[in-house]
């Protein structure tokens, strides 16, 4: 890598962390220039000095960018062990809870929202709650408040339905358009997406069901340390914290919530 390409790489992640208010030390160099590559490739007209710039702005191209650099793996029922639980202890923590708010931080372009909804439409239809899903990415949001998706993903979609303890026929909750499945708008009827950093923009008030996951592998320890902290605080008494399962709570926090199931915790009554 040539002297210029490194300074370049080195300025890209401090802008970057800068405007997203993330960490991407655990991110390769590799990787940063590959997605560079590729958003040069669409954008042949903008020198290097121009993509650090876009970082300044706030415009479409902006967040182009920003999508392209940001890691996002995400398909429904993702981990469907997690879901599986949840089928189990979401109704009674919701059912039971002063708030019935839930809270989906960095939700992507939705399937992670919209596996939620579907569940609580088969185990507690009765109870009536609402939602905020929260993602730093446009483009991300624009297509989760779609709930349109590629028909190829469909197959992996629905053997994650089953391993999650699906209960029904998955084949009800979308319709076919050409290449594409839309779900049905009543299942995120009682979610309202935002766009912007899902831990300045987390409302300040208490919820019975926070998501959380695959997110902390963008903090720094002492950020880490920081939103854990707040996440606790956000949950009100009952409620339940659902990270990766390969994600834990830091040990200084684990006097504070009890863990139920990998990657969830719950906050004593």
């Amino acid at each position: 890598m040539s002297t210029e390409n490194n300074a370049f790489l080195i300025a890209l992640r401090e802008a970057f962390e800068q405007k997203c208010d993330i960490d991407t030390s655990h991110i390769s160099d590799v990787y940063f220039a590959y997605q560079i590559q590729n958003f040069s490739l669409r954008f042949p007209h903008y020198s290097l000095n121009d993509i650090l710039l876009l970082l300044e702005g706030q415009d479409a191209r902006t967040q182009l960018l920003i999508d392209s650099l940001l890691i996002t793996t995400t398909t429904m029922f993702r981990e469907p062990e997690t879901f599986r639980e949840l089928r189990r202890v979401a109704p009674e923590c919701i059912g039971k809870s002063t708030a019935q708010k839930v809270a989906f931080l960095g939700c992507s372009s939705g399937e992670e929202v919209l596996s939620f909804m579907i569940l609580m439409r088969e185990v507690a239809r009765h109870i009536s709650f609402s939602a905020v899903a929260i993602d730093i990415s446009e483009h991300a949001i624009l297509q989760a408040k779609s709930s349109l998706y590629p028909l190829h993903n469909v197959a992996e979609y629905a053997k994650n339905y089953q391993r999650a303890g699906g209960a029904d026929v998955f084949h009800q909750y979308y319709r076919k358009h050409q290449d594409l499945v839309a779900f049905k708008p009543a299942l995120t009827a009682p979610v309202t997406f935002q766009v912007g950093n899902c831990f300045t923009l987390l409302p300040q008030r208490r919820f019975c069901l926070i998501f959380c996951r695959h997110l902390m592998i963008y903090f720094s320890l002492r950020d880490m340390k920081r939103i854990q902290a707040m996440l606790i605080e956000r949950l009100e008494p009952g409620g339940i914290l659902v990270m990766g399962q390969s994600e834990s709570l830091l040990l200084e926090f684990e006097n504070k919530l009890q863990k139920v199931a990998e990657g969830m915790y719950l906050k004593a009554a």
